[in-house]
């Protein structure tokens, strides 16, 4: 099993990249996918100046801690929602946030900068 680790108030947390934890946050949560895209999205038509989009998947501080916590508990079965969310609070929200987002992004394989290749041929890197 891949992992990656994330900080958190000062105390490093591994999270699982496997594909039970991309299902289980899909099923509680939103679909990854689902989340990327929007983010994506929200991303360009902001870049562009438009405004008014309301994305269908927004951050808020359940989807946050548990996010952190199905990677976590993929690693430690052990590990209480409760106690991930001291740790969310501890390492500040928005700094948790930004994790939440890194794990996504490591989960899914292809970082915000990678062009990922299709059938019809190689797409240029950024």
């Amino acid at each position: 099993m891949r992992t990656m680790e994330i900080n958190l108030g000062g105390k490093d947390i591994e999270l699982s990249l496997s594909f039970g934890a991309a299902n289980e946050i899909a099923k509680r949560v939103a679909d990854p996918l689902l989340i990327w895209r929007e983010s994506q999205q929200e991303h360009q038509f902001l870049k562009m100046g438009i405004t008014g989009y309301d994305p269908k998947f927004k951050f808020d501080l359940q989807s946050v801690c548990a996010i952190i916590h199905i990677g976590m508990k993929r690693v430690d079965k052990a590990i209480e929602l409760s106690s991930v969310q001291e740790m969310v609070f501890d390492g500040g929200l928005l700094n948790s946030q930004t994790a939440a987002t890194e794990y996504l992004v490591e989960l899914l394989g292809a970082g915000p900068e990678e062009v990922v290749e299709t059938e019809k041929g190689d797409a240029p890197k950024k």
